[in-house]
């Protein structure tokens, strides 16, 4: 992997900006935080002010942290691995990642199993991208093949593109399953939900690209460890039916608020609400929702879940072409863009197949998206990509199996070239969420100084 890139002048105002921000947080001003942690003022303010050397910057942290009940992460930008907002990783590169592992055969021995290969990944995001290759080849469908080997499922959710001949094989409640994909294929796959690809065919390359990607739950894994297992699994909810679900949900909200259903109930009475929650096995209309999240003083939102996910543990996904459709519009078809497997379960993940066909390269912000956007062209014809980044117009080309990231917002736009015409480039598109959520968009939309969020620059005072 390319190492990342230096610390920037930039990157150490934004860190000064970051430590000023915590500071009005304690209520310390320079002067107050310098003398109970034994520095010169003139040092922290250089800290501050982005100003000091890189390691005096992390003396600076290491006593502020040991002082202060203030998390490292919440003083540290994480360190700039991209160029101008993007990541390539070409095929050479991908290549020289390469490693094969054995996996064991039906006759007692062990032979290759996969070939991986890293693909475009940056330290801005929680995703895993890998191009693996099927080198265990079957006859036969039967997911108990002795051939086939299982792993034991992992803490990240995976999406997976198909190209080539390969098998799908997946556990669910002690039943396993195999599917026969070919490229264009897709699939979603739980944490750990045990699974395993293999080749049909010996004459014929066989691959996937696999996404995987940590959302909340793996930002919130510090926390959760630290809690331990009997205190973290309070915080599970049963998801075996919707209403199961919400009752959970309202245990949860009544231990925040220190109520009881009884001291609840009496708060929904006096309010002439119709609903009640004694009954913990109760149904409840939209509308006692609304009642009991008024008392509660939530949103309705907040004890409402999605269909009950068992039938989404995996989600598997055939080409469809009758799902294409042309982007920006049936009369402008400068794209063809096929939906592959997502769950509703995590609705800010994206998972496209986009055909780029036009060889327009004028630029034009066709996409610009606030997830985290990984690109791999698994086709034979070269892809022009143009974004725009800090008011500047950028381009770069992906050859058959090279690989981008994209951070979150940068508008961009691909093309083939002239000499491609009649062409096609094709793209697999992830798109895995930001730590900036639709609870965080909501958040920040609500405060009334967006400039210092980004880089506090004023004491509270």
């Amino acid at each position: 992997m390319a190492k990342i890139t230096e610390i920037t002048q930039g990157e150490r105002v934004a860190q000064g900006a970051l430590i000023l921000s915590e500071l009005n947080d304690l209520k310390r001003t320079i002067g107050s935080c310098s003398k109970e942690l034994g520095w010169e003022q003139a040092e922290v303010e250089a800290v501050v002010e982005g100003r000091a050397e890189d390691d005096t910057v992390t003396r600076f942290i290491d006593d502020f942290t040991g002082f202060y009940p203030v998390r490292r992460t919440s003083l540290t930008l994480p360190r700039t691995d991209c160029t101008n907002g993007v990541r390539k990783l070409d095929l050479e590169a991908s290549v020289a990642s390469a490693r094969v592992f054995e996996r064991p055969t039906a006759d007692g021995g062990k032979s290759p199993y996969y070939e991986y290969r890293d693909t475009a990944m940056s330290v801005l995001s929680d995703y895993r991208p890998e191009w693996i290759e099927q080198l265990r080849v079957v006859d036969d469908n039967d997911p108990n093949n002795p051939d086939v080997i299982y792993n034991n499922g992992h803490f990240m959710h995976q999406v997976t593109f198909f190209v080539g001949p390969v098998n799908f094989y997946y556990e669910v409640d002690g039943v396993r399953y195999c599917e026969e994909m070919t490229t264009g294929g897709s699939n979603y796959i739980t944490p750990f939900c045990p699974h395993s690809f293999t080749s049909r065919d010996a004459s014929e390359q066989a691959y996937i690209v696999a996404v995987t990607f940590g959302n909340n739950a793996k930002r919130a894994l510090g926390e959760l460890v630290t809690l331990g297992e009997a205190r973290s699994e309070r915080y599970l909810v049963d998801r075996s039916s919707k209403t199961a679900a919400t009752q959970d949900l309202i245990d949860y909200h009544l231990g925040n608020a220190r109520l009881t259903r009884e001291l609840l109930d009496q708060r929904l009475a006096a309010a002439g609400a119709s609903a009640r929650v004694c009954d913990s096995e109760a149904e409840y209309s939209q509308e006692q929702i609304a009642e009991i999240a008024a008392a509660l003083n939530i949103r309705p939102a907040d004890l409402m879940v999605v269909d009950a996910p068992s039938a989404e543990k995996v989600i598997v996904k055939k080409t469809d072409p009758a799902e294409a459709y042309a982007y920006p519009s049936p009369s402008n078809s400068a794209y063809r863009i096929w939906p592959l497997a997502t769950t509703r379960q995590l609705p800010g993940v994206t998972f496209h197949r986009i055909s780029v066909n036009s060889a327009d390269s004028d630029f034009r912000p066709d996409f610009t998206t606030g997830t985290h956007t990984y690109l791999f062209n698994y086709s034979e014809t070269d892809c022009h990509v143009a974004w725009e980044y800090g008011g500047e117009v950028f381009r770069d080309t992906l050859r058959k199996g090279d690989s981008l990231y994209i951070q979150p917002q940068t508008p961009h736009s691909f093309h083939i070239a002239e000499s491609d015409s009649g062409a096609v480039a094709e793209l697999v598109c992830v798109g895995v969420p930001s730590a900036i959520d639709q609870e965080v968009q909501l958040e920040l939309s609500n405060m009334g100084d967006f400039s210092r969020v980004i880089q506090e620059s004023k004491c509270w005072f």
